[in-house]
């Protein structure tokens, strides 16, 4: 045997180094693991001060979002996967406690004020709103705390990050106030902060008034409109003298937007008004700015039609005259707008209506007029109405008017004159009738009348079918009389009632077979395919 003397062959230094440092990268890797998996474990405890502490821990060491990020699942397909829904269902219970005691480490001063902000900003980054929710109310409380936190929000009004716009606009509109009126202010005619900056000032209501108001005599036209929409989505009552004012200026893009905001802070203010003589005295000051704006025709569809909904809520003779007119406009947003206003009007409207039904305007204005008194109810609309849906009528839109307006009401003494209409001779109205029938309020009213149209010819015992069918199961106990009639066309108009329901209920089926035994060939072929319609629906 022959012994190798030579040295032993050493092996190269960089693959021990490599061996190494892989064994190194494990370990950190298997380390971090553990830590996360530790502080997942102290964040889940059910010791309120437990989580408030480790909470604050994370929050120095900047670590609290990337933990709780790491607990979620956020493949493609975790919602098809159980396991998946699951850990993401503890995650949310852990984000949402977590960000309940960053609010409470915040609020007792547990860290420093610009780590707070980090880390705030970053929680505001979840999708879900309770942990967003938490996030801004944090926010909310630094903001308040020092002029200073409060000028960090305003500068991240311009922050190239939507979302830490987003969370200082919705921490400075909570705030509101002057002070954060003026910051804000500071800032609309900066392009890169102004749509935040507008957004914010739309949340705080009467104190950014006084700063838009002063700019709506900027030399910027363009600017101007933005101000004056700004003041409508303040939805403040004391920007009406000012929008009022913006009205005359003679830019017709001012004059919109100034016209378009009253009507929404006359909208707004006008329930709450109610309780306010001085209020409701102001909100009436744009009265006559409105009915000139409605009554412009060279004014666009939209703000007349805003004008006229915003002039439902006066009662006076003016308004309710100048909606009325509107119903004949050429415009048919414009008219529906005035149907929509004098309902709101309520009872003042009814005879200004009743005089316009009465032949005091075209067919359309007519025919609106009806649809606006049914939406009124007023105790005399269902006679005034009932007489205008027959044939006596010649105008068949103004019948169809009538009809739509009785099935407004939503009464039972409605149904008669609405089970006659369904024999008009126009399809349109006989079809409005049979849709108005179906209002739930009156259906059990109009099941016995609809039964009895079927002993009377077509058209009225076709539609009266039709009309039960699509109230479903409702009317099967009441069909059971029509089932039990000698007459084979009441029988008949059964079955295929019955079959057009599409009502797969075993009481149904039971009545078909009974009708399959009748000694009319006629009704027995109804009730078969009434049968088999039902087995393939």
């Amino acid at each position: 045997m022959t012994i190798d003397t030579a040295a032993p062959r050493r092996r190269p230094v960089a693959l021990f180094v490599a061996v190494g440092l892989a064994g190194a990268v494990g370990l950190s890797v298997a380390n971090g693991r553990r830590v996360q998996n530790q502080r997942v474990h102290e964040l889940s405890s059910p010791v309120q001060e437990k989580r408030d502490a480790t909470v604050k821990e994370l929050m120095l060491a900047e670590d609290l979002t990337d933990v709780l990020t790491a607990t979620q699942n956020t493949s493609p397909d975790a919602d098809k996967d159980e396991a998946a829904k699951a850990q993401n269902a503890k995650s949310l219970i852990l984000r949402q406690n977590a960000s309940a005691s960053a609010q409470r480490v915040v609020i007792a001063g547990g860290v420093p004020d610009d780590v707070a902000f980090s880390t705030l900003f970053a929680l505001r980054k979840d999708a879900d709103g309770g942990v967003k929710g938490h996030a801004t109310d944090s926010l909310v409380f630094l903001g308040q705390k020092s002029p200073e936190n409060l000028q960090v929000l305003v500068k991240k009004l311009g922050d190239g990050d939507p979302d830490a716009r987003g969370a200082a606009g919705d921490a400075l509109a909570k705030i509101g106030g002057d002070t954060v009126a003026k910051s804000v202010d500071a800032l609309v005619k900066n392009s890169d902060e102004q749509d935040t900056s507008l957004s914010v000032s739309g949340k705080l209501g009467d104190a950014a008034v006084p700063y838009a108001v002063r700019r709506l005599s900027d030399p910027d036209m363009s600017f101007r409109a933005k101000m004056a929409e700004l003041l409508g989505t303040t939805g403040s009552a004391t920007a009406i003298p000012a929008l009022i004012d913006a009205t005359k200026q003679e830019n017709p893009i001012v004059r919109r937007a100034a016209l378009l905001s009253l009507s929404k802070v006359v909208q707004a203010n006008y329930a709450a008004a109610a309780k306010s003589d001085d209020k409701l005295a102001l909100l009436r000051t744009s009265e006559p700015t409105l009915i000139a704006a409605l009554s412009e025709t060279s004014n666009d569809a939209r703000v007349r039609s805003q004008a006229g909904l915003t002039l439902g809520r006066f009662t006076d003779p003016q308004s309710i005259q100048t909606l009325t007119r509107a119903l004949g406009d050429d415009d048919n947003l414009v008219r529906l707008s005035a149907v929509a206003a004098l309902q709101s009007s309520g009872l003042p409207a009814v005879g200004p209506l009743l005089a316009l039904l009465n032949g005091g305007g075209n067919e359309t204005s007519r025919a609106l007029a009806a649809q606006a008194l049914g939406g009124i109810g007023a105790p005399e609309v269902a006679p005034a109405l009932s007489r205008y849906v027959s044939s006596v009528e010649p105008s068949a839109t103004v019948r169809q008017g009538a009809v739509i307006g009785l099935g407004r009401l939503s009464r039972a003494e409605a149904v008669p004159a609405l089970v006659a209409s369904l024999e008009d001779p126009d399809v349109q109205v006989s079809g409005a009738a049979g849709d108005a029938l179906l209002n739930g309020s009156m259906t059990a009213a109009a099941i016995p009348p609809l039964i009895a149209e079927f002993s009377r010819p077509a058209p009225a015992a076709f539609n009266a079918s039709r009309v039960l069918a699509r109230m479903g199961i409702a009317p099967t106990e009441a069909l059971k009389t029509a089932v039990a009639s000698p007459n084979p066309e009441i029988q008949t108009w059964a079955a295929i009632t019955l079959g057009e329901s599409g009502t797969k209920d075993a009481s149904v089926a039971a009545l078909l077979e009974t009708l399959r035994q009748s000694r009319s060939a006629e009704v027995q072929y109804a009730a078969g395919q009434a049968l088999v319609r039902l087995s393939e629906g």
